[in-house]
């Protein structure tokens, strides 16, 4: 379904408010001049400046012909497909990450729909081996956010 930039405009606008409005509860960090809330409130800022600019351009093209017809990507079976692996990939992570580990669950959610979209099986494996890799390495190494080990733990004892 096509909608309108308003409507999209309008979610960004009531997102990033939430956001600023939470973030004003974060604590001060003692003998800093900025401390926690500064990067949300920065993210929630450009939420609601973005959401803003999308409901003025929603408004100025709006036109009711156009404002619910479906994308024309639904007439082709494999991008549903892909719809509903990614779909299905991102709730698989949510609830086997902890058990399975990160890296296994972006496998998961990558392999099968590259193979979906087309890539042949050992691009498929390498790209997503590669994609779960470096994630990983990004975050944990450079970044230093824990991510769920689970059984690729295992490995690497």
């Amino acid at each position: 379904m096509r909608l309108n930039d308003f409507f999209f405009g309008i979610a960004f606008l009531a997102l990033g408010s939430g956001v600023v409005v939470e973030a004003r509860e974060f604590p001060a960090v003692p003998g800093q001049l900025y401390g926690a809330a500064v990067f949300p409130t920065l993210v929630g800022a450009a939420l609601v400046f973005f959401g803003l600019s999308l409901c003025v351009s929603g408004v100025r093209d709006f036109r009711w012909s156009s404002t619910f017809l479906p994308p024309p990507w639904v007439k082709f079976p494999r991008q549903i497909t892909a719809v509903l692996l990614t779909l299905g990939g991102l709730l698989f992570c949510a609830l086997f990450a902890e058990r399975l580990g990160f890296m296994a669950c972006i496998f998961v959610l990558t392999f099968p729909l590259q193979l979906c979209l087309g890539a042949r099986p050992a691009h498929a494996l390498a790209v997503s081996a590669g994609t779960a890799a470096a994630i990983e390495a990004g975050f944990v190494w450079l970044l230093g956010a824990p991510l769920p080990r689970g059984v690729v733990e295992s490995l690497f004892r």
